[in-house]
């Protein structure tokens, strides 16, 4: 009878935290649809009002164990430049021509999908490395933090760069990795 009552408070708990965090967010100017948070503070829409994307930054960072940390920043005219900060098999700056017509498909995938709703996401496991964008439209910068704890197609959308982007024999080394004091 005990653990029956238990665990019942222990539900009633949880869900009056659920509806104060809800409550809470909702009045931040944050909605929740389902698993897709995004926030509606003072942000307008990219597809007009911003123009084009021109730059794309997207960077990896470093977990508490050995997560490759590195900086991938793409072009509208096919350039890539790949810069390694720990833990990844190519050490230093690294440059290439990865092709426009593929860095332009894959910006207007960042442009339709609207990649402008939320500048930070609230990271939720500390060890997960972090992964951010930055984002230079014709007309303004959007900057997008834990980027990981985003819309799912955040996610996906890194992983088309890391793709498109993949360090080999082919990439030119600009510049060698700076020592990590």
């Amino acid at each position: 009878m005990k653990r029956n009552l238990l665990s019942i408070s222990l539900l009633i708990a949880i869900a009056f935290t659920a509806c104060a965090q809800q409550k809470k967010a909702t009045t931040k100017g944050t909605t929740n649809t389902g698993s897709t948070q995004t926030t509606t503070e003072a942000k307008e829409a990219v597809p007009e009002s911003a123009g084009k994307i021109t730059t794309l930054k997207m960077t990896r960072g470093a977990c508490f164990g050995k997560c490759p940390s590195y900086t991938i920043e793409l072009h509208a005219d096919g350039s890539a430049i790949y810069t390694s900060q720990m833990f990844t098999q190519y050490e230093g700056t690294f440059e290439k021509n990865v092709g426009a017509a593929k860095v332009q498909a894959l910006f207007k995938e960042f442009e339709a999908k609207r990649t402008d709703t939320c500048g930070t996401y609230k990271s939720m496991i500390p060890d997960l490395p972090p992964l951010h964008y930055n984002i230079q439209f014709e007309k303004k910068q959007v900057e997008i933090r834990n980027a990981t704890f985003g819309p799912k197609y955040l996610a996906e959308l890194s992983k088309k760069v890391d793709d498109l982007t993949k360090v080999d024999g082919t990439w030119k080394k600009t510049a060698e990795a700076q020592k990590q004091n």
